[in-house]
């Protein structure tokens, strides 16, 4: 039907001459929008993520500095180095531990193990307790490191044990060890309890609730904060948890596309001698992309709108140009079957309308010369017809007066 026909032709060639155009800049303009939005999602978030990487490196080098209070104050270090050994230096060692857990207010407990003579003492929320038990006291796995976090837990009594009730709460715990300064002998533990509240309001302030998620991890995976505070301090087996720890760079981003999760990925690592810590950002594609996909819709609406009246236009552009050659068409079907005095109505004056006034007095002449060869062919006829008679006429009246008498 379109091969035969020129309408159709026509209604296709102009279809295809706006629907293509619009359809490509459409697609073009979603990929490239998606596009830099990708980018621009990538660098803001990246930029946020350092942010806030400052801000936590901020926080927990207040905790470092605050632990070294221990070899500051002369005489809770020469307490610590010769031993807790009567009831003025034990009043001492307390002051000096309540004095770091008022230099930072989220600082919830403190602990300290002396080694000269096997005792330990944990200060929780003001209140001090000892155990100078023979048996052995907390000390947890430094791996002869000086410094050492340990991630999310909830908080314990450090087989001290408390006359006063201790709630549990979420707490990071600073590990230190302390050395003798110049013989570098090991002399105890200082363990410090800190909220992860100000960690939490930091991160916070990086993603979207509902929409992102937010972790911090260790380099074993374990979760310091996550979007669910019952995973806090687990260490989270997942295969993107594994591709993270694996990238090679201190900062970028990576795609993942699995279930549940298909989006991208923006880290950033925290590395100091006693940490090893990734602030990653998680973003799924349904909300990275939302601002491009409302912007197609919009555009597909404004091309649905503009191919209703292409669609128009071009139908009646169609039969506008089309009409007037079938109506010509019509006509000439009309003069193949005989009818030499047909009608031709012509109404435009462009070139199909002058076609058709050339078409009508092409066949004006034609039947003026079919007439006058008509009425020539009659004339001849009866110009014969008359020679005829006069030939009849000269044998009649020889019959008439024939020398019999008949």
């Amino acid at each position: 039907m379109i091969r035969n026909s020129f309408r159709n032709k026509l209604i296709v060639f102009l279809l295809a001459a706006t629907i293509m155009p619009i359809s490509t800049s459409i697609v073009i303009t979603y990929y490239f929008t998606k596009q830099a939005v990708s980018n621009e999602t990538i660098q803001s978030n990246s930029n946020l993520i350092y942010q806030g990487k400052t801000n936590i490196m901020n926080y927990l080098k207040a905790i470092e500095q605050n632990s070294l209070n221990v070899y500051n104050d002369n005489t809770l270090y020469t307490i610590i180095e010769n031993g807790d050994t009567d009831y003025l230096s034990y009043n001492e060692t307390v002051r000096g531990l309540q004095t770091i857990v008022n230099s930072v207010k989220e600082i919830k407990q403190i602990y300290l193990y002396i080694a000269k003579n096997n005792r330990s003492i944990l200060i929780s929320q003001g209140n001090p307790n000892r155990n100078d038990g023979p048996g052995p006291k907390y000390q947890p796995e430094m791996d002869n490191a000086e410094l050492k976090l340990q991630p999310t837990h909830w908080n314990h009594d450090y087989k001290v044990g408390s006359l006063f009730y201790l709630p549990q709460t979420t707490v990071v715990t600073m590990h230190r060890t302390l050395l003798n300064s110049l013989s570098q002998k090991r002399l105890g533990i200082l363990s410090i309890d800190f909220s992860i509240e100000v960690i939490k309001s930091i991160c916070q302030q990086l993603y979207t609730l509902g929409q992102d998620e937010l972790y911090i991890l260790d380099n074993d995976g374990a979760i310091i904060y996550g979007p669910n505070p019952e995973q806090w301090g687990q260490v989270l087996h997942e295969p993107w948890v594994d591709h993270l720890l694996s990238m090679p760079d201190s900062s970028g981003s990576f795609e993942w596309t699995s279930k549940p999760f298909t989006g991208i990925h923006i880290y950033d690592r925290m590395s100091t001698p006693y940490m090893e810590w990734t602030l990653v950002k998680r973003i799924p594609y349904e909300h990275l992309y939302k601002n491009a996909r409302d912007l197609t819709k919009i555009n597909a609406l404004i091309f649905i709108l503009f191919m209703v009246i292409v669609i128009s236009a071009t139908l009646y552009i169609s039969f506008k140009f089309t009409t007037p050659i079938k109506n010509l068409m019509g006509y000439i079907s009309k003069i193949q079957s005989g009818n030499m005095q047909v009608d031709i109505q012509v109404t435009s004056n462009d070139e199909i309308g002058i076609l058709a006034r050339r078409f009508r007095m092409m066949m004006q002449t034609i039947n003026n010369l079919i007439e006058r060869e008509y009425k020539l062919d009659i004339a001849n006829k009866t110009n014969q017809l008359k020679a005829f008679r006069r030939k009849l006429i000269p044998i009649s009246c020889i019959m008439v007066y024939s020398p019999s008498g008949r």
